[in-house]
């Protein structure tokens, strides 16, 4: 997560496994992200 911080807000990454990490460090929200793991509608 610690080179997440060195990116642009409008740079990608790719990740191949267990990369919500990455995702939280990129600013989406955990909310959302919950929902998909869970299967809701919502995610």
């Amino acid at each position: 997560m610690g080179a997440i911080l060195a990116l642009e807000p409008d740079e990608y990454i790719v990740n191949t496994h267990r990369g919500h990490g990455h995702a939280i460090a990129k600013g989406h929200e955990t909310k959302l992200m919950l929902a998909e793991l869970f299967g809701k509608s919502a995610g």
